[in-house]
């Protein structure tokens, strides 16, 4: 019991942020709690989305001024947002024009009647407290592909860019970067690490036998090679496919990142082998653990079974610092269902649609050839 004690207090917790969409596209009312890890799983178009759009509008407008009333653009590229009219944005079903964001002590408010001009939004903004969320990487669905080279940016030490376009860049200019020892796969008798071999070491368990290495391939351009030690083959990233690629600003990203800042990530799971996207579930709880505030978009049940694992074989992340949402269209509004996760890794609720498809699938298959 002494040896527990003694490993929780070590435990990097955080209070949770209370998140409320009011007439926010297709949110009437809902609150939502985001926790140290959050998942937002679902069907497609049920909200899960709409939700992170929410946050970067309002991280837009609180980063970018810190006055009462502040213009923002509704087309930003650096956050991948591109939402049109401020109409497209306002829920109708309670007749009112007049949308609300709030985060903790913070209300933020958009006016359809607000004059400004076509492809901005004004945003008024009541704080009490600074941002809840802090600095805020977002990486979307969309990121871009394996590519020969990339331009350089030598002075981008941290931004992969929300497609991780930077990526090659970040990787290059971190070479004698210190990671802290428990954001490492391995190395965890150490109290920090070089991070080439701190983004090695998690390489090398979602791909494995795979290294990766950014290097400069003249004044301006630089590219990202994999060497495959089990087959001695090294090769640029387009000839290896759109995995590693679309892993890597995830890691990098997160790696790099400092306590208590907030990571936003859609789909990690995309390109991945079923084992490989475990294992970055499992990452992803390794962050959390260290300290960042991780939200997570996926479709993936492997996803959510890695981040069980790291609560069920590790004892610095506790269960009641993971919170998955189940979102679907009911009843004509969203509606969330709030899922938690136990010590023994069980899951608090499990509604239909909610990662059972193989089961349903099974039972369509045994009735069909049990009739005929």
């Amino acid at each position: 019991k002494k040896t527990y004690l003694i490993k929780t207090l070590n435990l990097i917790t955080m209070d949770k942020i209370r998140i409320h969409l009011e007439n926010f596209k297709c949110f009437e009312d809902n609150i939502f709690y985001l926790n140290n890890i959050t998942f937002l799983t679902g069907a497609n178009a049920a909200g899960k989305s709409s939700l992170i759009q929410a946050l970067l509008l309002a991280d837009s407008a609180l980063t970018e001024s810190s006055k009462e009333n502040v213009i923002i653009p509704l087309n930003n590229p650096q956050r991948a947002l591109d939402l049109g009219k401020v109409d497209n944005l306002i829920n109708e079903a309670k007749g009112q024009d007049k949308v609300c964001i709030k985060i903790s002590d913070t209300e933020l408010e958009f006016r359809g009647g607000d004059q400004v001009s076509e492809g901005s939004l004004l945003m008024h903004i009541n704080s009490k407290t600074e941002n809840a969320l802090g600095y805020i990487s977002y990486l979307n669905a969309e990121r871009i592909g394996p590519r020969r080279e990339v331009d350089i940016d030598k002075m981008n030490i941290k931004d992969c860019g929300c497609h991780g376009e930077n990526t090659a860049s970040v990787i290059l200019n971190n070479n004698f970067t210190k990671i802290p020892a428990n954001k490492c796969y391995t190395f965890k008798d150490s109290t920090e690490v070089n991070f080439p071999i701190a983004l090695d070491s998690w390489v090398g368990l979602i791909f494995p036998e795979i290294t990766v290495r950014a290097s400069a391939t003249g004044n301006t351009k630089c590219q990202i090679t994999v060497n495959n030690k089990e087959l001695r083959v090294e090769n640029i990233a387009t000839n290896v496919g759109f995995g590693i690629s679309y892993a890597l600003p995830i890691l990098v990203t997160c790696l790099l990142a400092k306590d208590k800042e907030t990571i936003i990530i859609e789909n990690p799971e995309a390109h991945l082998h079923a084992k490989a996207q475990s294992n970055m579930g499992y990452f992803l709880g390794v962050m959390a653990a260290a300290g960042l505030r991780i939200i997570v978009e996926t479709h993936s049940e492997h996803i959510i079974n890695g981040i069980r694992r790291k609560v069920v074989c590790s004892d610095d992340i506790l269960p009641e610092a993971v919170t998955i949402y189940f979102f679907e269209a009911k009843e004509g509004q969203v509606q969330q269902t709030e899922i938690g996760v136990d010590k023994e890794g069980n899951l608090s609720k499990f509604p239909v649609d909610f990662f059972d498809q193989q089961r349903q699938d099974s039972l369509t298959i045994f009735n069909y050839l049990h009739k005929r």
